[in-house]
């Protein structure tokens, strides 16, 4: 039986990477009356993305703050729905390790220490790039403290917003 009730703090949404850009740029609405499928864990949302046979992300959804400004949840067997989720109320989740990176080309960023990171899944391997320079040619090994870093602190960015990158911050 479906219930409206208050959500926790977070919930996660697992999305094909293709739709990452227009998403986080104009939030979700619901599809053919179909609702939106959000999860308390994070494993469990990157799964259901899955679904969707495309290289899958995780998004993270400020469901609390969205309640308490009238958005309504419903719940039924630890399934949470809602109509839409406005794009102020996503942010994008760590990549950290695994299935992600045997999906295809992951690309990822750390705004904190302006540095981005593609991993390419033909040839395995990591190129890194800071804002306002061009892509390393070398490789980056696996064990590289920034780019283990930006793993479990960055989000995953887009090939175009890599290909794109961005100018670097002056003080």
């Amino acid at each position: 039986m479906k219930l409206t009730k208050q959500p926790p703090k977070y919930l996660y949404l697992g999305i094909g990477v293709n739709q990452l850009e227009e998403i986080t740029k104009n939030g979700l609405t619901q599809v053919e009356g179909k609702e939106i499928y959000l999860f308390e864990d994070r494993e469990d949302a990157f799964q259901e993305g899955k679904k969707t046979n495309v290289p899958t992300t995780v998004l993270g959804i400020n469901a609390l703050k969205m309640y308490d400004d009238g958005y309504t949840f419903y719940v039924d067997d630890d399934m949470w729905t809602t109509t839409e989720v406005p794009n102020q109320h996503l942010w994008r989740t760590s990549v950290g390790k695994g299935e992600r990176f045997r999906q295809g080309d992951v690309y990822i960023e750390d705004p904190f220490e302006e540095v981005m990171f593609r991993y390419d899944i033909k040839t395995k391997k990591r190129y890194r790039k800071f804002y306002g320079e061009k892509e390393s040619k070398e490789e980056i090994k696996h064990d590289n403290r920034l780019y283990y870093d930006t793993l479990m602190t960055g989000f995953e960015i887009t090939e175009n917003e890599y290909l794109k990158g961005k100018e670097r911050d002056e003080f």
